[in-house]
């Protein structure tokens, strides 16, 4: 992070684990947010992206890859 941009790196956490960071007060608000588990729907729970709050979400995934990566569902959260 810096004074004006923070980067949250979430790696393949669950909803459960998003729900632990929230419960544990940790300040999650990032600008650019790398989206959990690739944007898989069993991450980015409405209650983390509120917590995250970011301007910007990058979805890591493979071009047509066998898991059609990020999950239509967690994109629509995202936008919304």
């Amino acid at each position: 992070s810096s004074a004006n941009h923070s980067v949250l790196l979430t790696g393949d956490i669950s909803k459960a684990r998003e729900s632990k960071l929230i419960k544990q007060g940790h300040d999650l608000q990032s600008t650019v947010l790398l989206s959990p588990h690739h944007g898989s729907d069993s991450s980015s729970s409405v209650e983390f992206i509120e917590a995250v709050n970011p301007t910007l979400v990058i979805h890591s995934s493979a071009y047509q890859g066998q898991w059609q990566f990020p999950s239509k569902a967690v994109v629509k959260r995202y936008n919304k």
